[in-house]
């Protein structure tokens, strides 16, 4: 049966009553049914969103379901065969089967909720072969997905009338322009909630898995494969010579917006690698992801943008296995007690007096040293210490500015000591304290030692420290690194950051706070774009 977009508020109740969903007006209490003018879509999704009033409603307005008889209460009409269902999902029976079925009281597969006589209309709007732009809207789409996650048990009619929509090629541009992938990932397939999309993402850290709620996954992760199975109608639909036709002009033609939300759904609909070349390399798709990750300030888009890096460079997600025990530092062993587990050359040589000098620290400690080993491996010790300086002659050597740790490492590292060895002071390298908050990592012994090797120009050990610091910090922390590289100039260590944050295995809600907090930190925009457009280029 037709619906006329001008029907009034009791048409729309007469239409259920004619189709058998109801038996009288007074089943829908007024605040239930919208009517089915230009925002009547909208109305009735607006009833959706709320799901704990619904009990609260029910106290004072008693829907009493009518007796399920075959004749009383007439199924959603379904689609033909192969409607893209997601496994599971109960399916409609063919009017036939209703027809012949015995007369009599029998159960209902599908409960008659509060919510049934929206969704019964949203479903028969989904059904029109070109469906009402308001259907396919973002508010629209969140209003369904937010039902989805937080209605116990939502409909399986909700779930039937998405697939409808990502099946349908007319629906597909709408639904690209409406950020339809970046949600249907978010909160179908990694459970994050409603109030993690509007709030945005700082919550991670390592809480990502908090912030997924008992409810965004439904039983056997019901949510999640109906995301993927929408997620595979969609890139059907979008690898289709109609679908390349829409995603082209889309990414050429469209509003800045538009373009933003094209260019975040391309790495996850295109599967096919030449196609996916084509739109992100020859049309600019990537280029429009890498700026609307460095200027979007939506979660929605910061979220889609660093979910779609991810695809395309294959990073792992969360490890949901228990973590390995944290790496302590080395110890060397008690005397006595079998030797030293670990080889320190540094102690070594001390141990045997082989010292002829000393470095006076600013705090008043005095370290050994050899003259001929800090000589060898660094040009600014080999100037002190070999030229014409005061301090080639001095036993004593002062250094102002350089802390007994830093220094302490120093020392290790030029009088030979290798960290494959188990030297306590190299092999330790990066390993942070248990105890909570960190420090920030400009103040920790990493972060002062690798400024400290820049001035003292000892280029191998300022390779081993970038190496540690993006090996082995969380990689939450990696935006701080990054920062951290731009101010000391270190365009390796800044490469190395971003390829880490790229392929290290984290949580979805974890990946996007960390990609937004590197983003907003940026001193040079335009130098983190070109160097992410180059890595990225690597995996198209």
């Amino acid at each position: 049966m037709h619906v006329s977009l001008s029907l009034s508020l009791s048409l729309c109740r007469s239409w259920l009553v004619s189709e058998g969903y109801i038996d009288s007006p007074g089943e829908v209490p007024p605040g239930r049914c919208a009517p089915c003018g230009a925002g009547a879509v909208e109305g009735t999704l607006r009833l959706l969103q709320a799901p704990g009033e619904w009990e609260e409603e029910e106290e004072e307005v008693e829907v009493e379901e009518p007796p399920a008889g075959p004749a009383e209460r007439p199924r959603e009409a379904s689609e033909s065969g192969g409607s893209g269902l997601a496994p599971g999902l109960p399916s409609e029976p063919p009017p036939a089967a209703a027809a012949a079925a015995p007369q009599g009281p029998c159960p209902s597969p599908e409960p008659f909720g509060p919510e049934t006589p929206i969704l019964l209309l949203l479903s028969h709007f989904s059904q029109a072969e070109d469906p009402a732009p308001c259907l396919l809207s973002e508010r629209s789409l969140r209003g369904l997905l937010d039902y989805l996650t937080l209605a116990r048990p939502p409909s399986p009619r909700c779930a039937r009338l998405l697939a409808r929509l990502a099946c349908n090629p007319n629906c597909l541009e709408a639904l690209v322009r409406s950020r339809a992938v970046a949600l249907v990932r978010a909160q179908l397939v990694h459970g994050l909630g409603p109030e993690a999309l509007s709030s945005g993402m700082e919550s991670a850290g390592g809480g990502a898995r908090g912030a997924r709620t008992s409810a965004a996954l439904g039983p056997n992760g019901r949510n999640r494969e109906l995301g993927e199975v929408l997620l595979r109608n969609l890139s059907v639909q979008a690898e289709s010579p109609f679908g390349v036709g829409a995603l082209t002009h889309l990414l050429l033609s469209g509003s800045e917006s538009e373009k933003a939300a094209c260019a975040i759904a391309l790495p996850l609909l295109c599967r096919n690698e030449s196609l996916r070349r084509k739109l992100l390399v020859d049309h600019g798709g990537l280029h429009l992801l890498l700026e609307t990750l460095l200027t979007g300030g939506d979660p929605v888009v910061t979220f889609g943008a660093a979910d779609a890096m991810a695809t395309l460079a294959g990073a792992p997600g969360v490890v949901e296995e228990e973590p390995e025990p944290a790496l302590k530092r080395p110890r060397m062993e008690e005397e006595g007690g079998g030797g030293p587990a670990w080889r320190c050359r540094y102690r070594e040589l001390v141990g045997r007096g082989a010292t002829d000098m000393h470095f006076a620290l600013d705090d008043g400690q005095r370290l050994a040293a050899s003259r001929r080993h800090v000589m060898r491996d660094s040009a600014v010790f080999g100037a002190m210490l070999g030229g014409g300086y005061l301090e080639s002659r001095q036993s004593q050597v002062p250094l102002r500015g350089l802390a007994a740790d830093v220094c302490g490492l120093f020392l290790h590292h030029l009088h030979g000591c290798q960290a494959a060895e188990g030297c306590p002071a190299l092999a330790g390298l990066g390993l942070e304290p248990d105890a909570e908050p960190l420090p920030p990592f400009e103040a920790s012994l990493l972060g002062r030692a690798l400024a400290a090797a820049g001035q003292y120009l000892l280029s191998e050990l300022g390779a081993r420290l970038e190496e540690a610091a993006v090996s082995r910090q969380p990689p939450a922390r990696l935006p701080a690194v990054y920062a951290f590289a731009e101010r000391h100039s270190c365009p390796g260590l800044r490469s190395s950051c971003l390829r880490g944050l790229l392929q290290a295995p984290m949580a979805a809600q974890e990946r996007a706070g960390a990609w937004g907090r590197l983003c907003r930190g940026a001193g040079e925009p335009r130098a983190l774009l070109a160097a992410l457009h180059a890595l990225l280029l690597e995996h198209v």
